[in-house]
């Protein structure tokens, strides 16, 4: 029973050491990612591409990932009760905006894109739905981290190790915890610039009937769409959606 645990354990370690490498990896380099000899990781990738989760790549010989994951990931998501229920709501906020909106849940110290609603301009964000990012720099990702008190903050604070993405990066602990605080009692979050140049984002939290964060949502666009005075309009219709979609999750 150990040995399959182990071998589930591995298996689900070669996977995201594949997803994580652009999805094309030799042998060599898997098996020292995952610190285990090559004879074991073939042995496992085998299993892994009779089962129809991995492909090997007959041009180069490197392992890739097949859509398997991808139908699995995606029916997880379409059968989401959060993301079926807040999708009219993204498309409001969309329309009011003009901007791309965004649905995160919290997966470990990270937000994952679980939905999005595209901008009605012709610039994208380069978001996707299956996408990672940190909490530290994000709106939707302070605005979950604003909940916490200050033991699990500084507990999040040194579990990472924030980078500078630009000039605007908060990467101060007290800086940052001040600026949790602040989002705490307003409850919308910024992002001015500090997790990608020249996008600005407004974002909150949703609860479920308990109060609970159970997600979050924003508003992303280009800093010269996205002014003082057009966030100032939007920030009423952000708290307004918060409420109904977190009335509809059970908070009354």
């Amino acid at each position: 029973m150990a040995e399959s645990i182990q071998s589930i354990h591995r298996a689900s370690q070669i996977m995201e050491a594949i997803a994580n490498h652009n999805n094309s990896i030799s042998l060599t380099e898997l098996s020292k990612i995952v610190d285990l000899h090559k004879s074991t990781v073939h042995r496992i990738l085998g299993t892994l591409i009779e089962i129809g989760y991995v492909q090997q790549n007959q041009a180069n010989s490197h392992y890739e990932l097949t859509i398997k994951l991808f139908e699995i990931g995606s029916s997880v998501i379409r059968n989401n009760n959060l993301t079926t229920l807040a999708k009219p709501y993204l498309r409001q906020l969309r329309d009011l905006s003009g901007e791309v909106v965004h649905l995160v849940v919290p997966d470990a110290n990270e937000i994952v894109y679980i939905d999005k609603v595209e901008s009605l301009h012709t610039l994208r964000m380069h978001s996707y739905v299956g996408k990672r990012s940190p909490m530290y720099c994000t709106a939707v990702g302070k605005a979950i981290l604003s909940h916490q008190n200050r033991e699990k903050i500084e507990a999040y604070w040194r579990t990472i190790t924030p980078v500078k993405h630009t000039a605007n990066t908060i990467i101060d602990l007290d800086a940052f915890i001040e600026e949790l605080s602040k989002i705490k009692a307003s409850g919308i979050s910024y992002d001015n610039e500090e997790h990608e140049k020249d996008i600005r984002c407004i974002g909150t939290t949703l609860h479920s009937f308990s109060g609970e964060v159970v997600a979050a949502i924003s508003i992303s666009g280009p800093v010269q769409r996205m002014t003082d005075a057009h966030i100032d309009k939007l920030i009423p219709e952000l708290l307004r959606v918060k409420q109904e979609i977190s009335r509809e999750l059970g908070r009354f």
